[in-house]
């Protein structure tokens, strides 16, 4: 036996005339501009949202450091500040700093940039398995940011010794 259909052919979905649009109303769009405002609005934060601005390091996020201009203020330093981060460029970050969003770049800006938070989770998922693998301890000494940008950087080595890229001199564009 074949089922049959109790709904009128017109009520079927797919099949809706101009009618009945104008019965159930118009669904209104918005049009939302991509500008700078709905990118930070959209980009992710951390657990708490805020971080921590230290004069000489800047703000960290995701276990990194970054760093801009702007904290050397003495008015922003040791305050904490509204953070986003990118999840496709670890090299930056943006701080929320006197009404408006600046843009913070990494400790080692040259490596990280261009490097996912997905790409950052496996190199650091590496280097503690290398470092259990050699019954090593892996601490959280401040050096951490610097065995992994040698770890991505360098061929994939870790060492303790200075790679290019890793070290010296932060290198944001501009």
């Amino acid at each position: 036996m074949t089922p049959r259909c109790t709904r009128p052919l017109a009520n079927l979905p797919g099949i809706v005339s101009n009618s009945d649009w104008s019965a159930q109303g118009i669904a209104i769009t918005v049009n939302i501009p991509y500008d700078d405002e709905f990118r930070m609005m959209t980009l992710p934060t951390t657990a708490r949202g805020v971080a921590l601005v230290d004069s000489g390091k800047g703000v960290k996020i995701n276990h990194l450091h970054y760093w801009s201009t702007t904290f050397r203020d003495p008015a922003i330093e040791r305050t904490r500040v509204p953070v986003r981060y990118d999840p496709y460029d670890a090299g930056t970050a943006y701080a929320y700093v006197g009404n408006h969003w600046i843009s913070c770049y990494a400790e080692h800006f040259s490596s990280f940039r261009g490097r996912s938070e997905r790409e950052m989770m496996i190199a650091a998922a590496e280097l503690r398995k290398r470092s259990q693998d050699h019954s090593r301890e892996f601490k959280s000494d401040g050096q951490a940011a610097g065995r992994l940008c040698r770890f991505g950087g360098g061929g994939g080595v870790a060492s303790d010794s200075t790679s290019a890229g890793c070290g010296g001199p932060k290198n944001p564009p501009g």
